[in-house]
């Protein structure tokens, strides 16, 4: 890539169009070519930072997204181990409540063995 290509052709190709500009007109024009041109790179590479960073990001996206899914997992593995060990402690109490019983039925009707 030739930077002063433009301001190059504009020179020689572009005779007309700087014929009827003065000599000052020519030279702000020239000026603002090779600015254009010195900002082009520059908008390149930010463009290209730009592109790095949207790539990282979706990376971080998708591990997020993977570690996302494992934690979903986790919640509703521990949503079950809490419904199994809640029913677990409604069986005990009902044990519990019939040892009472069968404890307070001996107290009352001993076994004649």
């Amino acid at each position: 890539v030739k930077p002063d290509a433009i301001a190059d052709n504009i020179a020689w190709d572009g005779k007309e169009l700087m014929e009827p500009l003065t000599m000052d007109s020519k030279n702000e024009v020239l000026e603002e070519i090779k600015q254009r041109t010195e900002y082009i790179p520059k908008l390149e590479n930010s463009i290209r930072e730009i592109s790095e960073i949207h790539f990282y990001l979706g990376l971080l996206i998708s591990s997020q997204g993977d570690s996302l899914d494992n934690i979903d997992l986790n919640v509703q593995q521990a949503a079950e181990h809490v419904n199994k060990a809640n029913k677990k402690l409604r069986d005990a109490a009902k044990k519990k409540r019939r040892t009472w019983w069968r404890i307070l039925l001996s107290l009352f009707f001993p076994s004649s063995k």
